[in-house]
């Protein structure tokens, strides 16, 4: 990953994603609405400001609406489809991916957007609403920062359709994710299999992942995060009866700091510490460790069984 050349532009891109995520999280305590709080847009966030360029081939227009459209799928299978929780996310998971292969894009965090109400069994129409408004937002910052000139226009062209190999591709994931998901789940450990991971294995399968160099510290990435944000929480909120948005805050700060630290831009991180901002407070103690536990499993699945060669597009 390339290191930060411009240490004022940073500072300036790491406010800006620090507002965003305080506003989304006293949002959501002021209206005492927790579903408003939407982990993936600090990913997005990461992404769309605080890089110079985009990780993904996409436009505004498309991050608004796949996000939207994927976070009302997802609350209609919570909703609609009266399945076992491991079978709704595989569900979930497996819609998320066509919708991807037919978007003409590489938005992973798409997936998120539809997992994320299915793990969380919340089929509040507020959740697609914020997840709405909140991409907005970040599309309409990135707009503002390459009118100042802090970013360069970035052009976008669709991905043209993918081949047999994506859809073979697609179910190999599909069936990865079932047989680590029958262990996770009925141990109680859900979140070995969290949407941010489940985007973070999207990536890791492609051979061209740049995370695939330095597996190690990705893993440790998005554990260290899981750590912070959860711990954050705990000490912040729990211990000294701060609200949420204090604990987002300081867990957006130290992420910026790790990717400084690191040099590895991963957004999957980002939505791995606003998490724990929404998650049952009794989780909270082993939700590192489960992330940690998933996402070492995840990555070495990744690494074992996609393996360079087997490329495809719009993945």
């Amino acid at each position: 990953m390339k290191q930060i050349k411009n240490k004022k532009d940073y500072l300036i891109a790491t406010i800006l994603i620090t507002v965003v995520v305080a506003c989304m999280t006293g949002s959501a305590e002021g209206l005492v609405e927790r579903e408003i709080i939407f982990p993936e847009i600090a990913a997005l966030a990461t992404g769309m400001i605080l890089t110079p360029h985009k990780p993904w081939k996409v436009n505004g227009p498309r991050i608004i609406f796949f996000i939207t459209l994927c976070a009302v799928c997802g609350m209609i299978i919570v909703q609609y489809v009266h399945l076992p929780l491991l079978l709704q996310i595989l569900l979930a998971y497996a819609v998320g991916q066509f919708i991807l292969g037919i978007s003409g894009t590489s938005l992973g965090p798409m997936i998120s957007a539809i997992v994320l109400p299915v793990l969380l069994q919340s089929a509040q129409i507020v959740y697609p609403v914020s997840a709405f408004l909140l991409c907005l937002m970040i599309v309409l910052l990135r707009k503002v920062m390459e009118a100042a000139g802090f970013r360069e226009p970035d052009l976008y062209e669709p991905l043209p359709p993918g081949g047999r190999q994506v859809w073979i591709k697609l179910g190999e994931r599909l069936l990865l994710v079932l047989l680590f998901g029958l262990i996770c789940i009925p141990a109680g450990w859900r979140f070995c299999i969290a949407p941010p991971l489940l985007v973070a294995f999207q990536e890791f399968t492609d051979p061209a992942c740049p995370a695939r160099r330095k597996p190690v510290r990705a893993v440790l990435l998005l554990g260290f995060m899981a750590l912070i944000g959860s711990y954050s929480r705990i000490l912040l909120c729990r211990e000294l009866g701060l609200p949420v948005t204090a604990a987002a805050v300081v867990t957006m700060l130290f992420l910026s700091a790790a990717y400084a630290v690191t040099g590895m831009f991963l957004p999957p991180a980002g939505a791995m510490g606003i998490l724990p901002m929404l998650v049952p407070e009794k989780i909270l103690f082993l939700f590192p460790l489960q992330v940690l536990t998933g996402s070492a499993v995840l990555m070495a699945m990744a690494l074992l069984f996609f393996r360079a060669g087997k490329t495809e597009k719009g993945s």
